[in-house]
């Protein structure tokens, strides 16, 4: 089996023998439909769309937006230190997203203005390390009905105090957002790989549309 073959397979499993209560339809038709196509192709459009109804509706801050009304966006910001995820409006600092082709910012609301800039709230799927194989303990705390906190402070390193969330449960796959200590983050049923536990992890945040000297760091993409 190939590796783009594998990673289909065991995305869907993952999620959809994680299901156990009733889900909309219309969240299957989220923005991230589209995040993970290829994979839908792979694992047929049914188990996709099962897989995704999961995904985007087990937890209470659910998407509102239908496939026809919810918009994407994507970072556009190039710097390192990429554009930050906060709690709210100027609030607390949750993660950083980086810029990347991949992973699709589906936005929860209308832009807002807050000091001049306007913000969206968010949400960023992907895949997260649970633990590392060597490792006894987990890089997440949990919080019950699929909800985790991330615990992981880098053994003190300010440097490593995130866990990396990506497009597929592979060390190699790019960083889509670094998300740091004491977020908490929805998280579905785990997969092991060659070296981590991974899950499937969903970030609801709210991100600047541009800085406040105009930058712009997203941009919409459909």
């Amino acid at each position: 089996m190939s590796r783009s073959k594998f990673f289909a397979f065991a995305f869907a499993f993952a999620l959809v023998g994680g299901m156990a209560l009733p889900q909309s339809s219309a969240a299957a038709d989220s923005i991230f439909g589209a995040y993970l196509q290829g994979l839908a192709q792979e694992a047929g459009r049914e188990t996709f769309r099962q897989a995704m109804r999961y995904l985007l509706t087990s937890s209470p801050d659910q998407a509102t937006y239908s496939h026809q009304t919810q918009s994407a966006y994507t970072v556009v910001y190039s710097g390192e230190d990429g554009v930050n995820v906060r709690d709210e409006p100027g609030g607390r600092l949750l993660a950083t997203a980086q810029m990347q082709q991949t992973v699709p910012i589906g936005a929860l609301s209308a832009p807002v203005m807050f000091n001049g800039v306007p913000w969206i709230k968010v949400e960023i799927v992907g895949w997260m390390a649970r633990k590392k194989h060597t490792r006894d303990s987990s890089y997440f705390a949990d919080l019950g009905n699929g909800l985790s906190r991330v615990t992981w402070d880098g053994n003190g390193n300010s440097n490593d105090n995130f866990i990396a969330l990506k497009p597929l449960p592979d060390i190699s796959s790019p960083r889509a957002a670094r998300v740091f200590t004491g977020t908490d983050i929805y998280t579905g049923e785990g997969v092991v790989g060659s070296s981590f536990e991974w899950v499937p992890a969903r970030l609801v945040g709210w991100m600047a549309m541009q800085s406040s000297k105009g930058t712009r760091l997203l941009a919409r993409t459909n």
